[in-house]
């Protein structure tokens, strides 16, 4: 074995003379080399709607890094912790499966606990209470090596620690990352697991009047013998295969000098030595041998090390620490640091070793931690177990791409662009799409100190018109939470202030209280005098003033008008004599007298109703606008903008809280310095103020509660924003390269509400961003124009990005300014998919924005005409190529045209018929769906890949409706020429007349002989009048009259009783359809066209059902834009002139709805691209609503602002967070 030279010696004035003896064990143990392993994994999880969705994708993850990890003759057992299929409790239950893991490692054969190492892995997302079972069933004695993992947010860092705390070589660690992944700590622990060493080390002592004293090392096994003069240690060694790298253990042995004669310093190193080294896994000699101990008299380092064990033990102990304790324990962590390093007991330590700068930068990092308030606890708990078994500190929870002391990460991507539909609909964007995103980990709330906050709650909260006293109570109790809320969320030293709109209540927390102690519990109390307060003015004694004031009212107006009320006692009123003397001489007096007398009682109705009015006006808005617009701008002044300079530097911020629906703010005066968070009562506020009042102020808008009155996830996080500010003053430059591509310069900018500026000649732009809180993502796309295409491979070389920032005001690295982490992604990689979801976020935005404007439904009516226009365009170009098809035909077949007088009245009835058929078959099953809810799945991701370069729907349309009419006129063709053509016109009619019929056609071929006849005979008898004189018109009807007579009858006497009555129904019908023909009131190129519209119908209402269950959901509504417009060209033909306007306005009607339909969907496709999954689901289930309304509602037109009404705090929600810029989590 190797001994290394002693190292320096320094003075030491004990009694116990310190002697570090380190022990090091050399990589390149392998699985055959150690002993194999028995590892038990116990999973202690549950599932409910608190979990984080990802919790199984995470136990599955950590179960497949076992597996792969371990060797061939290592074992594994998966113990899932969940009720069992039996009738017993789930605390049975878990107690039997703990029970089962006792069982299966410290109830093996002597043979395996001998020759193969047992450990234990516990993961559990369950709180403390939840898992403290556990923790008394995995008694250290019987299981040496227990490993514990929590998640992030299971708050139960203190029990799973205490699993571990006083077992041997046993580690706590958290499982999951910020980013939902598996943390590296786990993979770490069980590489060790897999690669530990087990040294047994042998020290004597020869001198004589020296012995061992102790050893400083926690939770290390060593044996001193009787005469202390031996001493054994069992050290476990962790050497990183993956790395290759050694591992060392350092153990200082205290030696005592129990003789007379003075110990020099320089023999210190040279009283022990090593008389023998063993292991327990079995390994080759040769390797033995390389494990090097080494005895030295450098501890200073590894005593510091080991009072700071010390120190972060006590702080830590604490669990119930409130801010203003954390900030204290952050204090006395940094005084303890500061003064070791200037103890003199520690002069000769080198602090600038990478073991000591490593454990500087841990202390400095809890320290913000407990200041923070973020994962202190399970940081310093893990760092614990680590530091006891001198095992390096695993990753817990850094950002893998994140380095150490930078807070702002840059990541740039790049696309090209080309006529994609996910450019602006309304300005096609060519050239370069840069995504630059701007990133500020969330790790960040361990880098650096978050700055005080002066917060202003502003309540615009009063009793509600006609409300149960159980809603108001229920309301006030959510006001209740989320004012604690705040309260959790703020540090000791941040102030805050209510101030109540009520004029009455505004010596409510006039000022700003800091959140100490004493502040908290003013502010609580006022706050609940505040909800007691309203709570009293109850919903039956405002209601009882009102109506008492109208009951009054009412008597007087009864008077006034000389009614007589039932048990009135209110005297009659007098009029003067001259307006009741008797006359006798004309009627005119008595009329006269009336008229005064209904003029005097309108006028004493009025003055009467008028307080009423007022009263029930006063009573609906017991908090108005004008308050709110007085508390936002002149209170919030004087907390805020008047604060004397030294407290500038403290964040400032204005919550709005409301329940009021009144809209009369002026928003226009709206100007602040400060970002203004509104929130408004679910289903109790005027959503579009509370809105506007946050977009024109950078500010969030949101529901406060949800359906089950659950405060919202949105309040929760914009407390977390307001109160995790990591940088201040952040601009986002983007500069063009003038050397390199003089042309290229930016044409756009989205930078969502924040403020924007381009110079230059559109070559530098700056986006004002502001303040940045920890886990922000922010998203800013730039638009380069002029990018030549042997520029697209050097596309970084065209531009640069710059982030300026600066350091919170109470930052520890004041180095941390203007430090941005760049990372480059190419144009068209990987990361291509972010640019597109930007843009189709984007253009989400813009429709969203459009389908919430108040005005978007007048807006709607002037696209109509431009809707028409395109639609009357398509047909006429069709048309166009069917009549040059038919021309040519005509001239080759002269034939042709008298073939065609006579069949293109069946045509078209057969035409109308299927229609009326497809359109009720339609309406059948829209309505089915209707009835059970079904929501249908659309399929827009197919549109957006297959069509994405494609020129638009409807020149798809164009060409698809073009191509089936080419191919029906060529079968119509064939068809009338065709010798049968008879006795196939007959099989359609009973096909399209009697469906049910349809298939006997052995049993009704005589009925069907017959009437081949009977429409035979009537076409030889209409064949000598098409070239006789114009004026045979009663003729041919008679004619038609009797041949549906005819037929029905037929039809009748075999049965087929419906058959019969659509051949009576189509005497009228039929008859109009050939004295069109044949009577020359109209061509025969128009009377085809005609047809050919009846058929383009027919095809499109076929194709849009046909697309729409494919999934084509925004093709199928353009088709249905066809549909309509020929209806509407049809109604034109055959209708009178007065009904045209009608025509007219019910067309409108349905295209308006149509293009509220198609901006839904529009959305959803643009939202499915950009990961917004319940955005895409909320605009399906409107258009899915509307196209159920139109089937069971013959007035729904309108019933789409009923919809946008329904979901418009929604919409604007997400607008208001889509204005941030702020990327929607995972």
């Amino acid at each position: 074995m190797n001994q290394l030279p002693p190292a320096r010696a320094y003075a030491k004035v004990d009694d116990d003379i310190p002697v570090m003896v380190s022990i090091t064990v050399p990589s390149g143990i392998s699985s055959v080399q150690r002993k194999p392993v028995d590892l038990v994994v116990v999973l202690h999880v549950r599932s409910d709607w608190k979990v984080p969705k990802n919790c199984m994708k995470l136990l599955v993850e950590a179960v497949s890094i076992v597996a792969e990890t371990l060797g061939d003759d290592d074992r594994l057992a998966i113990l899932p912790v969940q009720p069992s299929l039996e009738l017993v409790s789930a605390a049975e239950s878990r107690e039997a499966a703990s029970a089962v893991s006792t069982m299966i490692l410290f109830g093996r054969g002597q043979y395996d606990k001998e020759n193969r190492a047992g450990h234990i892995i516990v993961i559990s997302n369950t709180s403390d209470d939840g898992v403290a079972h556990v923790e008394s069933l995995l008694q250290p004695w019987r299981f040496p090596s227990v490993h514990a993992f929590s998640f992030r947010n299971s708050r139960n860092a203190r029990t799973m620690h205490n699993i571990v705390a006083s077992s041997y070589d046993c580690t706590y660690a958290i499982l999951d990352d910020e980013h939902g992944n598996t943390n590296d700590a786990f993979r770490t622990t069980i590489r060790r697991i897999t690669s530990s060493v087990q040294i047994e080390v042998k020290l004597v002592c020869e001198e004589k009047n020296v012995v061992l004293s102790s050893i400083q090392a926690p939770l290390v096994s060593y044996f001193i013998s009787s005469d202390k003069k031996a001493i054994t240690i069992w050290a476990n060694a962790h050497p990183n295969p993956a790395a290759n790298s050694v591992a060392t253990t350092n153990y200082i042995v205290n030696i005592r000098n129990k003789g007379q004669a003075t110990l020099f310093l320089d023999q210190v190193p040279n009283l022990l030595k090593v008389e023998n080294v063993q292991n327990n896994n079995q390994l080759q000699s040769s390797l033995a041998e390389n494990v090097v101990v080494a005895i030295h008299e450098d501890t200073m380092a590894e005593m510091v090390r080991l009072e700071a064990i010390k120190v972060v033990d006590r702080i830590s102990a604490n669990d119930n620490q409130d801010w203003e304790q954390r900030h204290a324990a952050a204090d006395e962590l940094r005084g303890w640091w500061t003064m070791t390093r200037s103890n003199k007991l520690y002069a000769k330590v080198d602090w600038k070793a990478i073991a000591i700068s490593r454990l500087a930068a841990e202390m400095q990092e809890m320290e913000i931690r407990l200041y923070n308030d973020y994962l202190w606890k399970e940081y310093m708990l893990s760092w614990l177990s680590h530091q006891r078994w001198q095992l390096p500190l695993p990753p817990l929870f850094i950002d893998r791409q994140a380095t150490d002391d930078v807070p702002v990460q840059l990541k740039i991507n790049a696309k090209r662009l080309g006529g994609t539909n996910l450019a602006d609909q309304n300005r096609q964007k060519h050239g370069v799409a840069v995504l630059a995103c701007v990133k500020v980990p969330e790790t960040g709330l361990a880098k650096q100190k978050t700055p005080f906050v002066d917060l202003v709650v502003i309540l615009d909260v009063g009793c509600q018109a006609i409300e149960m006293e159980g809603k108001a109570r229920e309301r006030l109790q959510v006001l209740s939470e989320a004012t604690g809320v705040i309260l959790d969320k703020l540090k000791h030293k941040d102030r805050l202030a209510i101030i109540t709109v009520q004029s009455s209540l505004t010596k409510h927390g006039a000022s700003l209280l800091e959140m100490s102690d004493q502040g908290r519990e003013q502010t609580f109390t006022k706050i609940q005098s505040f909800i007691n307060l309203v709570a009293r003015k109850s919903t039956k004694h405002a209601t009882q003033t009102w109506r008492e004031k109208l009951k009054n009212t009412v008597k007087l107006a009864r008077n006034c008008i000389h009614i007589s009320s039932v048990n009135s006692s209110l005297p009659t009123p007098t009029f003067p004599a001259s307006q009741h003397a008797n006359s006798t001489t004309a009627r005119s007096a008595p009329a006269a007298a009336d008229g005064i007398s209904c003029k005097l009682s309108k006028v004493l109705l009025t003055n009467a109703i008028q307080p009423v009015q007022k009263s029930i006006s006063d009573y609906l808005t017991c908090s108005n606008h004008e308050n709110l617009q007085h508390a936002i701008f002149l209170r919030k002044a004087g907390m805020l903008d008047n604060r004397p300079q030294e407290e500038k530097d403290r964040m400032g911020a204005i919550i709005v809280i409301s329940d009021n629906h009144d809209n009369s703010i002026c928003m226009e005066a709206l100007s602040t310095n400060y970002n203004i968070h509104t929130f408004g009562f679910n289903g109790m506020h005027n959503v579009r103020a509370m809105y506007n009042i946050a977009s024109r102020s950078n500010g969030m808008y949101d529901l406060l509660n949800d359906d089950r009155n659950l405060i919202t996830e949105a309040f929760i996080s914009c407390m977390n924003k307001i109160t995790s500010i990591i940088v201040l003053g952040t601009e986002v430059d983007m500069i063009c390269s003038s050397s390199r591509s003089p042309g290229v310069a930016l044409s756009t900018i989205e930078c969502g509400q924040f403020e924007s500026f381009m110079i230059d000649n559109a070559r530098k732009s700056t986006i004002m961003v502001g303040a940045l809180h920890a886990t922000s993502v922010k998203n800013f796309l730039f638009y380069m124009d002029n990018v030549r295409e042997d520029d697209h491979d050097n596309i970084f070389k065209l531009f640069t990005v710059h982030v300026r920032c600066l350091p919170t005001p109470n930052t520890v690295d004041e180095k941390l300014n203007n430090q941005v982490e760049v990372i480059w992604n190419g144009i068209d990689g990987e990361n291509n998919d972010d640019v597109v979801a930007s843009i189709a976020r984007v253009a989400a935005v813009e429709i969203i924005t459009r389908i919430t404007d108040p005005n978007y439904d007048q807006k709607l009516v002037g696209r109509l005409s431009r809707e028409m226009e395109t639609m009357q365009d398509i047909i006429l170009r069709v048309m166009e190529k069917i009549n040059g098809n038919l021309q040519y035909v005509e001239r080759a077949d002269p034939s042709y045209n008298k073939k065609l007088e006579q069949r293109l009245p069946w045509e078209m009835l057969l035409k109308v018929y299927e229609y009326k058929q497809a359109a009720e078959k339609v309406l059948r099953e829209r309505k089915e769906l209707a009835k059970t809810a079904q929501r249908r799945v659309f399929q827009h991701s197919k549109i957006s890949n297959v069509h994405l370069e494609h020129p638009g729907y409807t020149t798809l349309m164009e060409e698809s409706l073009t191509k089936e009419l080419e191919e029906m006129e060529a079968n119509l063709l064939r068809e009338i020429f065709d010798p049968n053509y008879y006795i196939k016109l007959v099989d359609r009619l009973v096909r399209v007349l009697s469906p049910e019929g349809s298939g006997g056609s052995t049993r009704y071929a005589g009925m069907r002989h017959k009437l081949t006849l009977v429409i035979e005979n009537m076409e030889a008898n209409l064949s000598g009048l098409i070239n006789g004189p114009t004026n045979n018109k009663q003729l041919v009807e008679q004619h038609v009259s009797n041949m549906c007579k005819s037929c029905s009858n037929h039809a009748r006497a075999h049965g087929q009783v419906r058959l019969a009555m659509e051949m009576e129904k189509m005497n009228i019908r039929l008859g109009k359809e050939m004295v069109t023909m044949i009577c020359r009131q109209i061509i025969v190129p128009v009377y085809y066209k005609n047809l050919m519209a009846r058929s383009a119908m027919l095809t499109c209402l076929t194709d849009s059902e046909s697309q729409r269950a494919n999934g084509n959901a925004l093709y199928a509504l353009t088709i249905e834009k066809m549909e309509i417009t020929l209806v509407m060209e049809m109604d034109k033909v055959e209708a009178n002139p007065e009904r045209m306007d009608k025509i007219v306005s019910n067309y409108n009607e349905k295209m308006v709805v149509l293009l509220v339909r198609e901006m839904f969907l529009e959305v959803s496709k643009y939202a499915q691209v950009a990961g917004e999954a319940r955005l895409s689901r909320e605009m399906e289930d409107m258009e899915d609503s509307l196209v159920y309304k139109a089937t069971t509602d013959p007035d729904y037109p309108d019933y789409y602002k009923k919809l946008v009404s329904n979901k418009l705090s929604y919409m604007l929600s997400w607008l208001s967070f889509q204005g941030s810029c702020e990327q929607p989590p995972h």
